[in-house]
């Protein structure tokens, strides 16, 4: 899909100069529109990217304007995520600004959400381990041991640990819920992201009421004993990749910490500890 965009946005950027510069009165502006045939969408785009026609063709459904998505009491797109729109016969007309304005790594994202759920419910899933994959060995050179995620069952509700961080010299854990979250840019985003940052300190909250039970299947996953575990003192955080909020989603003693905020405490400059860490984020 990069290379497809890449292609498109290339596109865009050359007819949009060449109207802009074409001498014409306002920039030649009634051009800026590109009308093509699908097929010939499909030729030219699949020839800039070198990608086989079919997989062109595939891509370029999803990003027809489909009036269908657009249904009441359900999640809609937004509209710079179709940015060709359907003429008659088989014509397709392609907004230049829709391309140029976009964010397509976002767009492409929310868009799978709204029109493939259970395929981003798997994507989502997989994000989540690609990150864990690069956070583990991160927060291991920094002489902490790492273990999750981990499933469990606490007064009759069904969560999981994402991941638990032990800081064995100091005994002191942090029981992290991970939220892949980007700074929002438009007012839904900002409700969907606050949204999941209320159900992430709640789902930590719940991690850390069963972390500190002390359950033997903690002890038996992360091979320590239940005596030394009483020895720690554990606490909760939410860790987003990116953005923390708006700040008004907020839980006392769970604060809420994105990955910058991370590697700048407990690596470099500063390589602080793990409640040094979770103290910056709840002041």
């Amino acid at each position: 899909f990069k290379e497809f965009w890449t292609s498109l946005l290339t596109l865009c950027w050359i007819h949009f100069w060449a109207c802009f510069s074409s001498g014409t009165t306002g920039g030649d502006l009634d051009n800026t529109i590109i009308v093509s045939s699908r097929e010939d969408w499909v030729k030219r785009l699949g020839r800039n990217c070198g990608i086989a026609d079919g997989t062109v063709d595939a891509i370029l459904s999803d990003l027809v304007y489909d009036a269908s998505l657009y249904r009441s009491n359900s999640k809609q797109p937004d509209v710079t995520y179709q940015p060709f729109f359907p003429l008659h016969s088989d014509l397709l007309a392609l907004s230049n600004w829709l391309v140029l304005l976009s964010s397509y790594e976002r767009n492409i994202w929310d868009l799978v959400s709204i029109k493939r759920p259970g395929i981003h419910s798997i994507l989502r899933n997989k994000k989540e381990q690609i990150w864990l994959s690069e956070l583990k060995p991160l927060l291991n050179s920094c002489g902490f041991s790492t273990h999750g995620p981990m499933k469990f069952t606490l007064d009759g509700q069904n969560s999981d640990l994402d991941l638990l961080i032990l800081d064995q010299r100091e005994k002191f854990g942090l029981c992290c819920q991970l939220k892949w979250l980007t700074a929002p840019d438009r007012i839904r985003d900002v409700e969907y992201t606050e949204k999941e940052l209320s159900i992430g300190l709640k789902q930590a909250q719940l991690s850390l009421k069963w972390v500190a039970s002390l359950p033997t299947e903690l002890s038996a996953q992360i091979g320590v004993s239940r005596d030394e575990l009483r020895q720690y003192e554990f606490r909760a955080f939410v860790l987003s990749k990116n953005t923390i909020g708006s700040g008004w989603t907020y839980m006392s003693g769970v604060p809420i910490v994105n990955e910058r905020l991370l590697k700048w405490v407990v690596g470099d400059p500063h390589h602080k500890s793990l409640r040094a860490l979770w103290q910056v984020g709840e002041e």
